[in-house]
């Protein structure tokens, strides 16, 4: 499987079947069918005040079973099983239950020590379950509820109902507590069977419980039924995930990243969200077969994700069995299971990513002077006008130092320059003089005698100044 976020999570789910597989054998109650095909039959969506109106304490399993209705389980970020509860209850159960070898396991149990967690594999695409109707009219058009109010602080919560033939593994207690829970659920498992078999359980199951905590799940557990007089097991798994991404963007990237699958966008009252089907392989440790041979699981998977509104975590619920002939049951269970999610929200935007984001460096506001355009120098002082001013040709240095500083060469050439402001004459360009051109006529004889002008002055007058 791809490490996409939510390999954990199916870790856990993978590792239930192959336990059920090893250990809930003839000796397991199976409950029957009916059970399940009942679950919300005709039943109508729960309202957020049906399910947040219930009080879960936060010292509690963060589960509550309600006869008629099912499991109420809550999932949030804030409230999760301590990493050490798991330890706690197995050296509990152990001197509850007796120390001994677990099947090929003789020293201290423990999760590696049975070779768990195990890792999944996508299996032949041929073996993909199908998309079933029950599942195909969640992507039907329907109206969405808007989440709860929550107190600031709160985070984010969804709160979802499990068929009661679910029995839970993956509790939020302290040590003692879930010693005794565990011990509870193996009576129940294995009501007809004999001690050793729900010790077994009870350990196995406790040494998974850290790993449980650790992969942010917040619900696990196991059915046994008898379908039709076969008998028939499946696995339930409710986690919380860290990814940040729009449905859209989910369901593609799942689609990329599980080619084998078969990815849908549907509409839960809850939400948009992106629903996965596919087959999974999983080990069967050797540590926990009874002959001592590793041996494999070929399970039915169907999963959904969920993203919250915070914008930074996704609800991911997940059903597997490894009886495909039980598919549509199972399925039709899931569906219903998935128009019970309810949402709860303080309003408050989580951090879409663990990774810091870059500090934004301050832009710094730089005073320019009130010139137009702005990069052009103060004007010169403007001078008085002199009488008859003697026209002096531009120098061209500084009209091309102004002009590559971006001032237009039109208003260089116009703006005047004063006497006093002129280079010295040593380094002044020359000025010329002589006699205006003038144009003579067209009639003009340049041989002939040259005849006095009219009202001609008796001397000629000074030249003009050009």
């Amino acid at each position: 499987m791809t490490q996409d976020g939510f390999a954990a999570a199916e870790r856990i789910a993978a590792t239930l079947d192959a336990v059920a597989a090893a250990l809930v054998g003839e000796p397991a109650t199976y409950y029957p069918a009916a059970t399940l095909r009942g679950f919300r039959r005709g039943a109508t969506h729960p309202s957020a005040d049906a399910l947040f109106g219930l009080r879960l304490s936060p010292n509690g399993p963060g589960l509550l079973t309600i006869h008629g209705l099912g499991t109420v389980v809550e999932a949030t970020s804030l409230r999760r099983q301590e990493p050490s509860a798991g330890a706690e209850a197995l050296s509990v159960l152990q001197a509850k239950l007796g120390s001994g070898p677990v099947r090929q396991v003789a020293d201290a149990p423990s999760a590696a020590a049975f070779q768990l967690p195990v890792t999944p594999e996508a299996a032949d695409e041929k073996l993909r379950p199908a998309f079933v109707p029950p599942l195909a009219a969640l992507a039907s058009a329907r109206g969405t509820a808007a989440p709860e109010e929550l107190s600031t602080g709160s985070g984010v919560e969804a709160r979802l109902i499990v068929p009661s033939v679910f029995h839970s593994l993956a509790v939020r207690l302290s040590g003692p507590a879930l010693a005794s829970h565990l011990t509870e659920v193996a009576s129940e498992l294995f009501a007809g069977g004999r001690p050793p078999v729900r010790r077994e359980w009870a350990l196995v199951a406790a040494a998974l419980a850290d790993e449980i905590a650790a992969a942010d799940v917040v619900y696990a557990g196991v059915s046994a039924l008898d379908v039709d007089g076969r008998r028939s097991r499946a696995s339930l798994v409710v986690s919380l995930s860290r990814r940040a991404l729009p449905i859209q963007e989910l369901s593609v990237a799942l689609s990329a990243e599980r080619p084998r699958a078969e990815v849908w966008t549907v509409l839960l009252p809850a939400g948009p969200a992106a629903l996965l089907v596919e087959a999974r392989t999983a080990p069967v440790p050797a540590a926990l077969t009874a002959d001592g041979q590793r041996g494999w699981v070929v399970s039915s998977v169907v999963e959904a994700f969920i993203p919250l509104p915070d914008g930074a975590t996704v609800l991911t619920v997940q059903l597997s069995t490894p009886q495909a002939e039980d598919w549509e049951l199972y399925a039709t269970a899931f569906a219903q299971l998935l128009e019970t999610v309810q949402v709860g929200w303080d309003g408050v935007a989580a951090t879409p990513s663990p990774i810091a984001a870059p500090v934004p460096v301050p832009a710094v506001e730089v005073q320019l002077p009130a010139a137009t355009p702005p990069p052009m120098p103060p004007a010169p002082p403007v001078m008085p006008p002199a009488p008859a001013p003697t026209p002096v040709a531009a120098p061209t240095a500084p009209f091309a130092d102004r002009s590559e500083a971006g001032v237009p060469a039109t208003h260089l050439a116009s703006a005047p320059v004063p006497a006093q402001a002129a280079p010295p004459a040593a380094e002044e360009a020359p000025r010329p003089k002589g006699t205006p051109v003038r144009i003579p006529p067209a009639d003009f004889d340049p041989f002939a005698p040259p005849a006095p002008a009219a009202n001609a002055p008796a001397t000629a007058p000074e030249e003009a100044p050009r």
